[in-house]
């Protein structure tokens, strides 16, 4: 009976994940189809478009899904050669459309699906490294997209779908179209159907889309500018009709480069969506397809400027999570030591130079051995971080706590007389030993100030000396350096 169940929870569970199969690749299989209308409206001639969108959607999906979005794929690509038959009524039969279809999905598919393999491999790998994955996608859409043109080309003139004599006029806007929808749209999509194949293993999120819905107030004013760019210099174009004034189009890189600097991954990518999607339609609407290279390489090259521009804040972000790490304690938030001898090298610097008074403060948690052994580490630990947050709030902005290491503590004090320092040093010892933790915490403190000539390492070596007095002494007690010798 137990086994009973068992098998017809596994068929449900069988029938459901099916159905959740099923229901990925109709979704896949429409929008595909939909979007490669959509590409159509930037269209030069039969199989050459401004830009080809849907080889997006195809590189983004195999990124996703992997073998597991080869099928509706291949589906969409079958369809649209019945429709393409029609559209351009081609004198092809059944048999012959079914053979074109199916030529047409290997050669657009299996050069994508490898580029697919290798990308999920880099992802993988260089973990973290947005640059690398951004320069990897771009190198892997240009031979994608090169390997899928000829195959395409060949697949087509082989199955009676396009003259053989067309391919030399036709194969480089088709290349460029390819690889300007690749670039464009691939990033858009991924954020798409990662909400159709929320299972993937290959994922983006950490490097496109974290805080996706962040967006500053001012993004419908640089949209805006990016709206008119390419209105003002495509009308340009069509007003003039040179060459020269097509290449208005490449001032649009300045705004996206301003979106991805100041905006998230998900709203640059949606950015050059709409850029290069307004552009195919001017160029359509105006005829300026005599200049149709010019507004291709713009896409590509705006859109591949703007993708490096993505990684500037998250280069600008791990380089200041990496400086806060290396200057700052990870167990009490204090300075860390080697953040506490280049402050101190700075201080000591311009307080010969201006001569003025500097002071230093080592603490020293007493038996602090002991409370490890009796309490646990745990609680030792907590007596540490009690210890930087009491001090923290009686210490000024210009001062520095740093941890020197174990249960030692030292305070740089700029600006500070032996007199205010041995004040400052009383109220610290005072409010630590107020501290309650369920045990007593007590502490010894040495106290130094700079005399004539003195540097960092000659204060602190007369701050460690008070403080063995003050253990030599019995602890719990706050002693004075002596002078220095002269």
């Amino acid at each position: 009976m137990e086994s009973a169940r068992e098998l017809t929870a596994l068929g449900k569970s069988v029938r459901l994940l099916s159905a959740s199969v099923w229901g990925q690749g109709l979704v896949v299989c429409v929008l595909w189809l939909l979007v490669f209308q959509i590409g159509r409206l930037g269209e030069l001639e039969a199989h050459a478009s401004v830009w080809f969108p849907a080889a997006g959607l195809t590189y983004a999906a195999l990124l996703l899904a992997g073998a597991a979005a080869l099928i509706p794929l291949t589906v969409a690509a079958i369809a649209i050669t019945f429709w393409t038959t029609n559209y351009y009524q081609l004198d092809l039969t059944m048999t012959q459309n079914v053979i074109a279809g199916f030529a047409f999905a290997f050669a657009h598919l299996l050069p994508y699906y490898l580029g697919s393999v290798v990308m999920r491999f880099i992802a993988n790998r260089f973990k973290g490294r947005l640059p690398v994955i951004i320069l990897s996608f771009l190198l892997s859409a240009l031979i994608c997209s090169v390997l899928a043109t000829i195959a395409v080309m060949v697949a087509l003139s082989s199955t009676g779908m396009m003259p053989a004599s067309d391919i030399r006029q036709t194969w480089f806007p088709f290349w460029i179209g390819d690889l300007a929808g690749v670039v464009v749209m691939t990033p858009v999509f991924l954020s798409a159907l990662r909400y159709i194949y929320p299972d993937s293993r290959f994922s983006l999120k950490i490097y496109m889309y974290s805080d996706t819905a962040r967006y500053s107030s001012s993004v419908g004013w640089k949209l805006a500018v990016n709206l008119a760019l390419i209105l003002s210099s495509t009308l340009l174009a069509y007003g003039l009709g040179t060459e020269e004034s097509a290449f208005a189009i490449f001032f649009l890189a300045i705004a996206h480069m301003w979106i991805a600097c100041t905006e998230s991954p998900f709203i640059n990518a949606i950015s050059l969506a709409m850029s290069s999607f307004l552009i195919a339609f001017m160029v359509a609407a105006l005829g300026l397809e005599e200049f149709i290279m010019v507004y291709q390489f713009a896409i590509i090259v705006i859109a591949s400027n703007a993708l490096f521009g993505v990684a500037l804040p998250k280069l600008v972000a791990d380089n200041f999570e990496l400086k806060r790490r290396i200057s700052t304690d990870a167990l009490t938030s204090a300075a860390s030591r080697e953040h506490l001898h280049q402050h101190a090298d700075r201080v000591f610097m311009q307080a010969q130079q201006y001569d003025f008074p500097v002071s230093l403060i080592i603490i020293d948690v007493d038996e602090f051995k002991q409370i490890n052994d009796t309490h646990g580490h745990q609680a030792g630990d907590d007596a540490l971080r009690q210890l930087c947050l009491t001090a923290n709030q009686l210490l000024r902005p210009t001062d520095m706590l740093a941890r020197f290491g174990g249960d030692e503590f030292v305070v740089l004090l700029p600006d500070t007389a032996d007199e205010e320092a041995a004040q400052i040093s009383e109220r610290l010892h005072s409010k630590i030993n107020q501290i309650d933790l369920g045990f007593a915490l007590t502490t010894s403190l040495g106290v130094a100030t700079r005399e004539q000539n003195e540097g960092f390492a000659e204060v602190f070596r007369r701050a460690d000396s008070a403080l063995y007095r003050a253990k030599k002494q019995g602890r719990d007690q706050v002693t004075t350096a002596e002078p220095a010798q002269k």
